[in-house]
This record gives structure tokens, C-alpha cells and sequence, in this order.
């Protein structure tokens, strides 16, 4: 229900809001007589100069690739042409925005109507592994699986989210799958020795073949790989069962699922994206 609710409210004010911006930079162009197609063209060209396609590509983590708001979980490589049409858009539509913002303050253009929020989710009794300030009290949960190919595609936004946010989020991960598969047993090994971000960004790095050498793996990452391999022969199931069942409790049934201060997280895994609705629930 909240789902469909949100649907509704989300289709109403993008078309409001769509209405605003069309209005603003028709009377921008008129003012400056030219088109809006010509001033949209103008400001990517003024904007290349300050902030680079390159920077763009940087800052968004996109060098792997980029992917179709109607189709987010297909990525599509920068070295092709649907790649590099892909990219154009998606840093025109960027600066398209940021040039709204600049016309929204000019013309003190403001819309009080705000999405509702997710509901809070209860998300104790969940074992998770930490990374960036475990003292904060906002915190962003990944939820994901080392056999998913989204989570894979995903996973270069996701810790590029991490690097930008780490000072002040507590980011809490979680792994979901079908079975206790060594990947999740490698992980979560390695944590024990102090090294959970390094061996949950090699496996998503890695080309997974269903073959690993966890000897080689654990070397990779400067681990005690006897101790790693002990470890995964003695693994303790049940934190992972309790965890199975605690997260569809929540129903939070795929992966990747990310919630941000304990609500579940609609959109984009793009840096850019989170940010946005970090900046806009918090208005």
C-alpha cells in the first residue's frame, strides 16, 4: 500500500514540478532570446569548463559504466555508443538541474510538498559488519549478496557512497542469500581479522567462477589464510539464519536493498542520487 501511495504522490509532483521548470527556462530564454535548447546547450558548455566529463564520470562512479533510469540494473560500458549516449544524457540531465536550482533561487521558485517518507523499520537483532564512523547515530545499511549480479554492477556506486559519507554515516552490511555459500563464510573470516572492507570489495572485484582459492585471496589482503581457513570450516550458520529470518520479518526479500537512518531507500545507487535524498529528508 505505502508503495502504491507513493507511486501516486511521486507521479503528481514530478509533473508539477516539471510544469515549474519548463516555465523557468522558457523565461530565461526569452530573456536572453534564444531557445531553451540553445540555453541548455550554452550552460553544459560553461559547465565542462568547471566541472569536467571526466570529473563527472569520477565523482559518480561511472568508469564501469552507466546504466538507463528504466533500466537500473543493466550496465552499460562507456566504450560503446548506447555507453557514451547514455553518459551525454546523464550529465546533461545533471546539469540541467543544477542550472534549476541557480534559476529556482533567482526567481525564489519554492515547492512545499515533500514525498512521504518510508516507514521506520525495527532493524535490531540484525548482525551486520561496521565500516566508517561506528560512533554516529545516522547509519546506512547495504543489504546484499555476493551472487547477485546487481549487487555486482552496483557495487562501485555503493562504496564510492561509502568513501564520501564514511566521516559521518555508520554503514552496516549484511549479507542475503540463498545459501551459506564460502563467499559469505570468506567475508565474515576475514572480518575476524580485522579485514571485512577489504575482502567484501575483492569479491565483488573478483571474477567469481564458483572456484576461488581463498589461500590466494587471503593473501591478496595480508591474512593469517590457516586461521581464514579454520574459520570457514568451523563457521557458525546461525548469526546468518537468525539474519535470514530477522530480514524477511522486515520484508526485505532482494538484494541490493539499502536503508538510510532505518527506511528503505527507493532510487538511483548513485552517489549523486543518495546524497539528494540524504539532503531532502533532512529539509
Amino acid at each position: 500500500m505505502y508503495e502504491f501511495l507513493f507511486s501516486i504522490f511521486k507521479v503528481r509532483t514530478i509533473a508539477l514540478e516539471d510544469r515549474i521548470e519548463n516555465i523557468l527556462l522558457s523565461r530565461e530564454a526569452k530573456e536572453l532570446n534564444i531557445t531553451t535548447d540553445s540555453l541548455l546547450s550554452f550552460r553544459i558548455l560553461q559547465s565542462k569548463i568547471s566541472y569536467s566529463l571526466e570529473q563527472f564520470i569520477d565523482k559518480n562512479g561511472l568508469k564501469s559504466g552507466v546504466v538507463r533510469s528504466e533500466q537500473p540494473f543493466r550496465l552499460i560500458p562507456l566504450d560503446t555508443k548506447e555507453g557514451q549516449d547514455v553518459l551525454a544524457d546523464t550529465y546533461k540531465m545533471y546539469v540541467r538541474n543544477e542550472y534549476l536550482k541557480e534559476l529556482k533561487q533567482k526567481y525564489r521558485v519554492k515547492i512545499h510538498l515533500k514525498p512521504p517518507l518510508t516507514p521506520t523499520l525495527d532493524m535490531s537483532g540484525l548482525v551486520s559488519n561496521s565500516r566508517g564512523n561506528t560512533k554516529s547515530d545516522r547509519s546506512i545499511w547495504i543489504i546484499s549478496d555476493f551472487s547477485c549480479s546487481a549487487c555486482r554492477e552496483n557495487h562501485k556506486g555503493l562504496e564510492r557512497v561509502f568513501n564520501e559519507l564514511q566521516d559521518d554515516f555508520h554503514f552496516k552490511y549484511v549479507s542475503y542469500s540463498a545459501d551459506i555459500n564460502p563467499e559469505i563464510k570468506f567475508v565474515a573470516c576475514s572480518a575476524k581479522q580485522g579485514k571485512f572492507g577489504q575482502a567484501y570489495n575483492l569479491l565483488f572485484e573478483s571474477a567469481s567462477n564458483g572456484e576461488m582459492n581463498w589461500d590466494k585471496l587471503g593473501s591478496q589482503i595480508k591474512i593469517d589464510t590457516a586461521a581464514c581457513q579454520a574459520c570457514m570450516n568451523t563457521f557458525d550458520e546461525k548469526p546468518f539464519i537468525n539474519n535470514i529470518a530477522r530480514l524477511q520479518e522486515l520484508n526485505i526479500v532482494s538484494t541490493p536493498t539499502v536503508v538510510i537512518d532505518d527506511r528503505i531507500y527507493y532510487g538511483q545507487l548513485t552517489l549523486t542520487a543518495i546524497e539528494k535524498y540524504i539532503e531532502d529528508t533532512k529539509k
